[in-house]
């Protein structure tokens, strides 16, 4: 085989295991584990707020127009722009609004981090759910096509959902 062919292969083989990891929700389905949040990770401390402590994240991460910044995508838009999302907007777009993906759950149930469908989607086991998923599809984690956030981010916005998930 040519040089150049066995990089093609290569990297053929790399992009289709990477692009199979992102389509099972970032996980193997062999290894597809429900995150367990670590017993020492207090939920009520500190004072999580929508505005100045989520809506960032949500801005960095989550309001491209392939995602939810743009009334055009395939997805729920939330009127996510990077650094111009609304929260008096994007906030009701997801409490309490059940997930067209898993109808039986919330993506934000106030004050159960273990009944949102959002934080299944970031910490990457939203697809422990796919018997229950319509279409046995929960979709891919996210922020898709990147790594999941790190768990202090994540955290910040379980903490906020355990919190009331208030508008604050």
């Amino acid at each position: 085989m040519q040089p150049n062919a066995r990089l093609a292969v290569a990297v053929l083989t790399l992009f289709s295991c990477a692009t199979a990891q992102v389509a099972d929700g970032g996980a193997d389905a062999a290894k597809c584990e429900a995150y367990v949040v670590p017993t020492t990770t207090d939920l009520t401390t500190p004072q999580v707020s929508f505005r100045n402590d989520v809506m960032p994240l949500f801005d960095q991460t989550c309001g491209f127009s392939s995602c939810h910044g743009s009334p055009a995508s395939a997805r729920v838009f939330l009127g996510l722009n990077p650094g111009t999302g609304d929260p008096a907007k994007v906030r009701p777009g997801i409490v309490g609004v059940m997930s067209k993906a898993l109808p039986t759950m919330a993506l934000v149930a106030a004050s159960d981090p273990s009944k949102s469908f959002l934080l299944h989607k970031i910490d990457g086991d939203a697809c422990t759910f796919k018997k229950e998923c319509a279409g046995e599809d929960c979709g891919v984690s996210m922020p898709e096509r990147s790594p999941l956030l790190d768990v202090k981010s994540r955290d910040t916005i379980r903490r906020w959902v355990a919190q009331g998930a208030g508008d604050n």
